[in-house]
């Protein structure tokens, strides 16, 4: 195997995002979503282990992704980076209690 360059370093690209949170011991991710299929479209979505933030601003449990629903997408995925940014803004100091179970 060989070794990475740093020119190799430097060229990939970035495909998820650890998010500054108030709360620091929280893992809050910005991860970018490549649907397969003919569409190929690119979103995001952020998540919190098993949960992911709604654009209205509700943390959701998120299921399996064979088990995502086309309603599901829609309202836990981000068609553009910055409406992403601003949900997560607004909201960030709101988590979900660490006993809440889906």
């Amino acid at each position: 195997m060989n070794a990475a360059k740093l020119s190799d370093i430097l060229n990939l690209q970035i495909h998820s995002y650890w998010l500054t949170s108030p709360h620091a011991l929280r893992k809050v991710f910005l991860t970018q979503v490549i649907s397969r299929g003919p569409d190929s479209l690119t979103r995001w979505k952020i998540t919190e282990g098993s949960y992911t933030l709604s654009k209205v601003g509700e943390w959701v449990w998120e299921p399996s992704p064979s088990n995502r629903t086309e309603d599901y997408i829609k309202e836990n995925y981000y068609d553009r980076i910055e409406d992403a940014l601003t949900v997560w803004n607004q909201h960030k100091g709101e988590f979900i209690k660490d006993s809440q179970s889906p």
